[in-house]
């Protein structure tokens, strides 16, 4: 959370968004971040759901900190110029390889410009 805070503190002007994607992150995000400037899901990662929330948050910058990866998510954040930063990412295979796609981890990790 140190860091979350430190954000907060240094960009006071700046909305911070914190996106979770269940009930229990909800809670937890609420309790632990109460400088947050609001506590959200975390879209489908659906092109057009995807599309929706990040018109609607216009992020300047996006900080993923679990091991989820979210290929419609980082291709629409790509697309609108967005940073995307993981800080606390794992890769395994069956992240890869969970889609009947078979998206590879060269191709998801291209829309990130980091």
């Amino acid at each position: 959370m140190t860091l979350a805070r430190r954000l907060k503190e240094a960009y006071p002007d700046r909305p911070f968004i914190i996106s979770t994607t269940t009930i229990t992150g909800q809670a937890l995000a609420r309790e632990r971040m109460p400088f947050a400037d609001a506590v959200i899901y975390f879209p489908l990662d659906w092109t057009f759901c995807v599309r929706r929330a990040m018109n609607a948050v216009r992020p300047s910058v996006v900080l993923i900190l679990e091991t989820e990866i979210w290929p419609n998510f980082l291709r629409e954040a790509r697309r609108q110029k967005v940073p995307v930063l993981f800080l606390s990412g794992r890769i395994s295979d069956s992240i890869v390889w969970r889609d009947t796609r078979a998206i590879s981890a060269r191709s998801v990790f291209s829309c990130s410009p980091f």
